[in-house]
């Protein structure tokens, strides 16, 4: 096939985000699986080394993901994905190989989105949504990905008279640089995050537990303001309140029938309502934000929304407070 030059776009994007990428200080496997993957697109384009080598660019993504979220990273299971790519790299342009292009989108897309939302379950019981260790940019970079493969797969099937459309190519070309671009972006945001802890895996528990009612023990841990610490987990703040993470997790659900994230962050949000709310307060969004807890502006604008189901801005306006930004 002759190689497409209008392509120059999204590898020029895909190729300064490898780099970019590849030179962090700390890069860690997700991300290098990541680029690994991008690079496999990256060759796709210019036909480098057969249209075979599109086989691999979502097993290497879904090794992404499992290293991730998985509680002890990629396996030798995992590993068994690559072996019908290797084996069916070869017979591109037959049907069979395009019937298990398409399996394999729809079954590793299902099940790196399954291994994600389990995790994203488990660490809500343990962690706020803004904590580092969350999920949220390799989700990203999945969606991202997974929809340049789609945008290309279409390129694909339509009909090569509408795709020979200067501006049709152009457009098309330009949404696959866009796609490439946020998913060089959230493989860069997740730099130093680190993956789900020892204390979430460990299932051993404290025996020490208070002899209070699950009402005194969340009384106190409200009181005692311990959700304003940015830092703070279920392990921690079981700590702090002289109890064990089982205990107080029981007693959250009991007595405010939430995940450990949940609470956390209703309580940081009624602090932020409160804050910025005072008569004398002359604070900005991100003061008050920062001040309730938060140290991520983009959990809490996420948080704000879920709980209000519209912006600061737009609660501030309704409630006649003008809104700072800086």
């Amino acid at each position: 096939m002759p190689v497409d030059w209008l392509f120059l776009a999204p590898s020029a994007v895909t190729l300064l985000w490898v780099l970019r990428i590849f030179f962090l200080k700390n890069l860690d496997k997700v991300q290098l699986f990541v680029i690994c993957s991008m690079v496999t697109a990256l060759l796709n384009y210019f036909n480098i080394g057969g249209p075979g080598l599109a086989l691999f660019i979502l097993p290497l993504l879904h090794f992404a993901v499992r290293q991730k979220v998985a509680p002890h990273g990629i396996t030798k299971w995992d590993v068994l994905v690559l072996v019908p790519s290797v084996v069916l790299s070869p017979f591109s342009g037959t049907l069979i190989f395009k019937a298990f292009f398409c399996l394999q989108i729809a079954s590793l897309t299902v099940w790196s989105f399954i291994s994600i939302d389990r995790y994203n379950r488990r660490l809500a019981e343990f962690y706020d949504s803004s904590s580092p260790l969350s999920a949220e940019n390799i989700q990203q970079v999945l969606i991202f990905s997974l929809s340049a493969i789609l945008v290309t797969l279409l390129g694909i099937l339509l009909p090569a008279g509408l795709m020979s459309v200067f501006w049709i190519r152009l457009t098309y070309v330009l949404f696959t640089a866009i796609l490439q671009f946020m998913v060089g972006y959230y493989t860069y945001m997740m730099k130093d995050a680190p993956s789900i802890s020892a204390e979430v895996l460990d299932t051993r528990d404290s025996p020490d537990v208070l002899n209070e009612s699950d009402d005194d023990l969340i009384r106190r841990a409200i009181e005692e303001e311990l959700y304003l610490d940015p830092s703070i987990s279920l392990v921690s703040m079981s700590e702090k309140l002289g109890t064990n993470r089982t205990y107080l997790s029981q007693s959250i659900h009991s007595c405010r029938g939430q995940n450990f994230s949940d609470f956390i962050n209703s309580l940081r949000i009624n602090r932020f309502i409160e804050t910025i709310s005072a008569k004398d307060s002359d604070m900005s969004i991100k003061e008050a934000a920062l001040k309730s807890g938060y140290n991520n502006l983009q959990s809490f604008y996420r948080n704000f929304s879920e709980i209000y189901k519209m912006t600061p801005k737009d609660w501030m306006s309704k409630h006649g407070i003008n809104p700072r930004y800086q």
